[in-house]
């Protein structure tokens, strides 16, 4: 059986803005001193907690798993009736106001993409 390292407990101060619950449910206020391992302490406020024991903690935050990439959505024109389109999305989902003309359709298509 192998030994696994523990991290050590430290004490932090939240020093933004707003609330956040730990993984253990604690509620961490504004202002508030606290012990916790970094590992305890949720990724997306790690930039919002400093540590109060004066020592430099390498407080690493993984820009990829923070950063959701929008799916990239793509529309087309579609005729309505006798002259008038809409531009939609893939999902169906109309962009436009009002039925436009074929050219003022495919310039808002153009302007989405």
């Amino acid at each position: 059986m192998e030994r696994t390292a523990k991290s050590k407990v430290i004490k932090w101060q939240k020093t933004g803005g707003g609330s956040f619950r730990m993984g253990n449910k604690k509620l961490i206020k504004p202002g508030q001193i606290f012990s916790a391992t970094i590992e305890e302490i949720p990724i997306a406020f790690r930039d919002v907690v400093k540590p109060v024991d004066g020592k430099d903690v390498l407080v690493t935050v993984d820009a990829a798993a923070l950063i959701k990439t929008a799916p990239e959505l793509k529309y087309y024109v579609k005729h309505v009736n006798s002259g008038w389109y809409n531009v939609e999305d893939v999902n169906g989902k109309v962009m436009n106001d009002k039925k436009l003309r074929q050219e003022a359709a495919e310039g808002l298509l153009k302007s989405l993409q």
